[in-house]
C-alpha cells in the first residue's frame, strides 16, 4: 500500500507502533501516468520519458493478424537501457535491460489471430510479471 486516506485526510503509514510478518515499508507508492495512444497499424509516436530504475508498468490493448512486429520499445538517452514488448511468430515476447543484464519472458500463448488482447508487464527491479486477457 502507497497512500491511504480516511474521510479525505491522508493517514500516515510510517507512523505505526506495530507491524505483523515479512512486510517492509516502500519508499513511494505507484504513480499513474496518463498516456495514451492510438495507431492504425503504420505510424508510432517519440516520448520524452525516462525509464524509471526500480519500476515499470505498462498496460496496453491490440489486435493484430501480423505474426512479427514491435509494439513498444522505450530507451534512454546516453545508456543502453531499454525494454521492448514485440510479437514473434505471434508470441509476446518482453526484453528488458536497465544495466544489469536482461530480463526476457516469451509466451507460449499466440496473439496474430485478429482478436483484441490487453496485456500488462509489471517489472520491480529484477522481477517481471506479464498478464493478458481477451477483451
Amino acid at each position: 500500500m502507497g497512500e491511504a486516506f480516511l474521510n479525505g485526510k491522508s493517514i500516515g503509514l510510517w507512523n505505526y507502533v506495530e507491524r505483523e510478518g515479512e512486510c517492509d515499508g516502500c519508499f513511494s507508492s505507484p504513480q499513474n501516468e496518463d498516456s495514451s495512444f492510438h495507431f492504425d497499424g503504420s505510424g508510432y509516436s517519440v516520448v520524452e520519458k525516462t525509464l524509471r530504475a526500480t519500476v515499470t508498468q505498462i498496460i496496453m490493448l491490440f489486435s493484430t493478424f501480423s505474426p512479427n512486429g514491435l509494439l513498444l520499445y522505450l530507451a534512454s538517452n546516453g545508456t543502453k537501457d531499454f525494454l521492448s514488448i514485440e510479437l514473434v511468430q505471434g508470441r509476446v515476447k518482453v526484453a528488458v535491460d536497465l544495466g544489469s543484464g536482461p530480463l526476457v519472458l516469451m509466451t507460449d500463448r499466440r496473439y496474430n489471430n485478429g482478436s483484441w488482447y490487453k496485456i500488462a508487464f509489471q517489472r520491480n527491479r529484477k522481477q517481471g510479471r506479464y498478464m493478458d486477457a481477451v477483451t
